[in-house]
Order: structure tokens, then C-alpha cells, then sequence
């Protein structure tokens, strides 16, 4: 039994539980049957009554459905990301119908007049995809995005670096943009909301594989997570995390008895 387990530690240890870019990843939500961070860090989040199901892989259980003005808050604040420096985040979805009013895929932002608001939404009626940068009550810079389709899965990354805006969609550069100091506020970020603000915003779709970092990726890292395949090893991660989240806190190989 010994051994047994000395194998599991050394094997789960070796193991990354995310694929892809970790360099400077704070965040990861695979959405694989829970709403849990799988990598360590400052952050907390708040979602009530998740629903799952399938991803783009048709794996079932593996993203989250938003409905019945239900949203995704992720808390920021403690790792220290500023507006004018560089953050990134990444993510896939699914929009179920492009004339739903409301349909906010993600609002960054800190409340109150004049501070720093990112709002990623479908506005109403006129089915394109919009990026407002900038301040809120006041002026932001926007970008659109006019191909995409409904109940089909896209990828979405957005790119901030030292007052540069890089959109990516489906792996493509769609939208360079330099946001001038008149409306990007230097402010510590404060919250995500996956799924909008207000319960007239939230979003009517399926979420998955939310991805936060603290540094600018690169176009060819943004290439990397598109490309991620459905591998066996994601099987095998989604059944090990449980088991390597009971391993406890500072074991280490030295705590087991050889004979």
C-alpha cells in the first residue's frame, strides 16, 4: 500500500492539471462538473446554482449553461492587476440566440462613474459582438465583431498590455487598439463577471474553459490554447483532481517510510 500511494504522489506531482500556457495563469475553470479554480492563487469566486453541460467536445458535464439571470463573479483583486499594465483572458462559447437583449459574455470592471470598465457583450439587435474599453458613465473605445454564428462554439481572448488592446477571435488578430490615458483609468482590477452585472445583462449561452493571467500571451499562445485538443491525458486530469486536491497540504515523499 506504501508504495502504492508513493507511486500516486509522485505521479499526480508530475502531472500539470492545465494544458497549454501556465506561465502567469491565476485562473483556470474547465467547468469540468464544478465551478473550482484549478490553479493556485488569490482569487475567489461566486456562482450560485451552476447547470452544466456539453462542451465542444460533446464530453458531458464540461461547461457551464447560463440561464435564469445566473452569473459567474470572479475576484480579482488581491493579485494586484492593473488596468494600464497587462492581463489576459481567454475563454470559449456558445451563444444560443444573437437578438437576446442583454447577452454579456463578461464585464470587467470596478463600480462606480470613471472607473475602469471592459464590457465583452451582443448588443441588442444588431447582432455583432462588441469590446468596450474605458471608463464607466464615460467614453470607451469599441471594437465589433460581425462573424459570429449562433449554437456554434467560438474562442475569445483579449489581450491588454501597458494601454494596447489585442482581440483575438478564433485564433485570428480581429481588432488592434491603443487606448489613450483620457479613458483607461490606472486602477488595481477588481472583478470579472462572466455572465454580465445586472440580471438585464446576463448571458444566454454555454461558457468554458475561462482562463485568467496576469501577463500579455502572445499571438502564438493564443494559437496554442485554440488548438488544445480533447487528449486522453484531459480525461485523466478530470478524474485525478479530486484525488490529488485529498493529498494532504505539504506531503512530501520523505513522510513515507521505506522498509
Amino acid at each position: 500500500m506504501t508504495k502504492l500511494y508513493l507511486f500516486l504522489v509522485v505521479l499526480f506531482s508530475a502531472v500539470s492539471l492545465v494544458a497549454g500556457p501556465t506561465e502567469g495563469l491565476i485562473a483556470y475553470y474547465p467547468f469540468n462538473g464544478n465551478a473550482e479554480n484549478h490553479v493556485e492563487s488569490n482569487i475567489t469566486e461566486t456562482f450560485q446554482s451552476a447547470t452544466y453541460d456539453t462542451d465542444r467536445f460533446n464530453n458531458e458535464s464540461s461547461s457551464v449553461k447560463f440561464a435564469n439571470n445566473k452569473n459567474f463573479v470572479v475576484d480579482i483583486k488581491n493579485e494586484g492587476i492593473r488596468t494600464t499594465e497587462e492581463f489576459s483572458v481567454s475563454f470559449w462559447f456558445n451563444v444560443q440566440s444573437l437578438s437576446s437583449a442583454g447577452n454579456n459574455l463578461l464585464n470587467i470592471m470596478n463600480e462606480g462613474c470613471g472607473n475602469f470598465n471592459t464590457e465583452i457583450m451582443f448588443e441588442n439587435n444588431i447582432k455583432k459582438l462588441n469590446t468596450a474599453t474605458g471608463k464607466n458613465c464615460g467614453l470607451r473605445e469599441h471594437s465589433y465583431i460581425t462573424n459570429v454564428l449562433a449554437n456554434e462554439w467560438h474562442h475569445y481572448c483579449l489581450v491588454m498590455k501597458n494601454g494596447k488592446r489585442f482581440i483575438y477571435f478564433d485564433e485570428e488578430l480581429v481588432s488592434f487598439d491603443i487606448i489613450g490615458s483620457e479613458i483607461l483609468p490606472d486602477q488595481t482590477i477588481k472583478k470579472f463577471y462572466f455572465s454580465g452585472r445586472h440580471p438585464s445583462q446576463h448571458f444566454n449561452g454555454l461558457l468554458d474553459d475561462i482562463r485568467i493571467y496576469n501577463r500579455a500571451l502572445d499571438e502564438s499562445e493564443v494559437t496554442e490554447v485554440y488548438k488544445l485538443k480533447n487528449t486522453p491525458i484531459d480525461t485523466f486530469v478530470k478524474n485525478s483532481y479530486k484525488l490529488r486536491k485529498s493529498i494532504p497540504s505539504g506531503f512530501s515523499m520523505l513522510h513515507i517510510p521505506f522498509s
